[in-house]
């Protein structure tokens, strides 16, 4: 069965990005771009691209140059959740 593939993306991704300063543990946030909660504090995330589809590690590679200017960093995927259903 060949089922037409959506033509908007169907998941989004949050980086939990940690860090230590001063013997403490950090976590990196950033603003909301948009509504709802324009401003507010929150992860570092975004939309999955269609062309990014089969690769998350591209996607938190794009997502974090473009919300933070963070390049070339050490990244693991620790857990995925979902329900496709």
């Amino acid at each position: 069965m060949n089922e037409a593939r959506p033509e908007f993306p169907a998941a989004s991704i949050d980086v939990v990005v940690l860090t230590l300063k001063d013997g403490k543990l950090h976590a990196a946030l950033t603003k909301r771009p948009a509504d709802p909660f324009k401003g507010k504090r929150c992860l570092v995330g975004g939309i999955v691209r269609m062309a990014e589809d089969r690769d998350l590690d591209e996607t938190v590679a794009r997502v974090l140059k473009e919300r933070t200017g963070l390049e070339d960093i050490y990244a693991e995927q620790l857990y995925t959740f979902g329900d496709a259903s």
